[in-house]
């Protein structure tokens, strides 16, 4: 199963966009790698490690095609999770 952003139908007149985990978790990557946000690294990593059976890690690395800097660092922080 996948972490896809989906809307949700309130009703008739109202939707929402949902985040997915897979958001979260390169929200944080961006955050730590473009403003030196080292709490966010912490909190990615800790999402990854308790949703690690879960997580669709080729949607994940999708996720960062553009730019190899975050593809790499993805990939590394899954490999320090792995190897815990």
């Amino acid at each position: 199963m996948g972490w896809y952003t989906f809307i949700l139908l309130v009703n008739q007149n109202w939707h929402t966009f949902m985040l997915t985990l897979t958001d979260i978790i390169m929200d944080r990557l961006r955050r730590y790698l473009h403003w030196d946000e080292s709490d966010s690294k912490i909190y990615a990593m800790k999402l990854i490690n308790i949703h690690f059976d879960s997580l669709d890690f080729d949607y994940l690395y999708a996720k960062a095609p553009e730019c190899t800097e975050e593809e790499n660092l993805i990939r590394d922080w899954v490999e320090q999770v792995e190897n815990l």
